[in-house]
């Protein structure tokens, strides 16, 4: 007999992506109840993503594919020169992600009792740190991360391979929502944004975090993209914002907006040294610094 875990059975909580409607398991396909879209598991992960999409995407996937293989799987954590181990790694994600609770006054058990989403959660996410009673994690790399996650993941949350601008759950099925430092990685953040309102309950909370710049660095980004300049230009990330236009972005989803704080972490000296002018110049310029957003869905949605 093998001893290969076997795969859990489909969670209910998923829908049919485009309609909404119940989905059916059969074998290793998946098929909407209504428009007989079919889907299936790569990695014994659930994935509900057409095979064309963007080429400015794919080319930032690709990107963050080997950024996190290289993390999880050879250290390589960027201008991180305290963390020595994967447990050192995991210890400081986990502080990262729970910077949102602290810094508008919730303990970290705050979901114990809730069913929460997380988009874009990369391959551990902040559901993987903290107590739910029932929680999605959500990313369209879920099959990659996989192969050498595995040995790190829990049974909870629940994990699935989704583009945030479709997600296939149902209307007001969540209590919370979380997107943590993924809303520039993708081709349409407002359209997430609005999903992510679609599925939570009335007046549940949403937590969000992304890096922000100033007008001139979002204006910089702008400018690299469309004559694709590398020196302006940011692989990982099709997208660029500045507060207001974050905060714009939950307003016209529907959302109303409690709160926000801005945390700027600062890079250890031994790597500013290795900046060139021109790299210390564009970064005075970005002044690019992480923005946690608290909003909420109104109760009258």
């Amino acid at each position: 007999m093998s001893g290969q875990t076997p795969t859990p059975a489909l969670d209910s909580c998923f829908v049919c992506p485009e309609c909404h409607a119940r989905l059916i398991e059969e074998d290793t396909q998946i098929f909407c109840s209504a428009c007989k879209l079919s889907f299936c598991r790569q990695n014994g992960i659930p994935v509900f993503i057409a095979s064309d999409q963007p080429t400015r995407f794919v080319e930032a996937q690709h990107a963050e594919t080997v950024h996190h293989e290289e993390a999880w799987t050879k250290l390589r954590v960027g201008g991180l020169p305290w963390v020595k181990s994967l447990e050192d790694y995991r210890e400081w994600l986990e502080s990262f992600y729970k910077a949102g609770f602290y810094a508008f006054g919730f303990p970290s058990s705050y979901f114990k009792n809730l069913s929460v989403l997380e988009v874009g959660s990369g391959p551990l996410g902040m559901l993987a740190c903290v107590p739910t009673q029932h929680a999605v994690a959500i990313d369209p790399l879920m099959p990659e991360f996989a192969p050498y996650m595995q040995p790190h993941w829990e049974a909870t949350p629940i994990r699935a391979a989704s583009l945030g601008e479709k997600l296939p759950l149902a209307d007001r099925s969540f209590d919370a929502a979380v997107a943590i430092n993924c809303l520039d990685h993708t081709f349409g953040p407002d359209k997430i944004i609005e999903e992510v309102e679609r599925v939570l309950k009335p007046g549940g909370l949403f937590f969000l975090m992304n890096n922000v710049k100033s007008a001139a660095g979002v204006a910089m980004s702008a400018v690299g993209e469309r004559l694709k300049i590398e020196r302006l230009r940011e692989v990982y990330h099709p997208h660029a914002f500045t507060q207001c236009s974050l905060e714009r972005e939950c307003k016209c989803a529907g959302l109303e907006m409690l709160g926000c704080c801005s945390m700027k972490l600062s890079d250890p000296l031994e790597v500013v040294a290795t900046y060139g002018w021109k790299a210390k110049l564009k970064r005075r310029l970005d002044d690019e610094h992480s923005l946690w957003i608290l909003a909420r869905k109104p109760e009258a949605s």
